[in-house]
């Protein structure tokens, strides 16, 4: 297949890495999920699944993000906002087939509350705002996993749904009236009295 990978497929298969990444640990662990195992996990099976979809792109891991910015033609003159956090890493950089940055997707594991994803949206923002005129990227991710036990007042998959709601106001807000952050969801796969689900959030610039 020729052309570029659309931005919907590159979310779908974002998801696709996530759950694959809970149904190889619960195999290879003999049962528990991928809670339990490293972030880096879900990222490179992530990255992997990214790299196996149909379409012109490259991906990489663990990309400087000073770096990321030059190769996008977003460095220019002023400092950089702290939000981009330009001294540490992106997760995961999907680039163009002609060679130049396109998207940050970011990664986490176990994702319950606000303070675990509202400083990955800000740099997620930060990276598109800066120099968007002069800049190759074009939209970011916030890819995750999620997972709930049943309480004593509610049943695993009640909590999980309630979280998704909370999750994409939250995402709204964090990004503010600039851009659009879109949450896309797997299936809420129940087991038992516990419950989990792949996320995606994607970012873009409204139109």
């Amino acid at each position: 297949m020729k052309g570029r990978i659309s931005r919907l497929t590159i979310v779908d298969v974002c998801l696709e890495g996530v759950v694959l990444a809970q149904n190889e640990y619960c195999d290879m662990s003999g049962g528990d999920w991928v809670c339990w195992a490293p972030e880096y996990f879900i990222t490179t099976t992530v990255a992997r699944c990214l790299h196996q979809a149909k379409g012109n792109k490259y991906v990489t891991i663990e990309n400087g993000a000073y770096d990321a910015l030059d190769y996008a033609g977003a460095v220019g003159k002023g400092r950089i906002h702290r939000d981009i956090r330009s001294g540490g890493r992106f997760d995961l950089l999907l680039w163009w087939a002609k060679g130049a940055p396109r998207a940050v997707i970011e990664v986490k594991n176990r994702v319950f509350n606000k303070t675990q994803y509202e400083s990955d949206l800000k740099r997620i923002t930060g990276v598109l705002k800066r120099k968007k005129l002069q800049s190759s990227m074009e939209f970011g991710a916030f890819t995750f996993y999620s997972a709930a036990d049943d309480s004593s007042t509610k049943r695993s998959h009640e909590i999980l749904e309630q979280r998704i709601e909370t999750i994409q106001n939250n995402a709204q807000v964090i990004v503010g009236d600039e851009f659009k952050a879109t949450l896309y969801i797997s299936d809420i796969v129940i087991e038992d009295a516990s419950a989990w689900f792949a996320g995606c959030i994607l970012v873009e610039h409204k139109i």
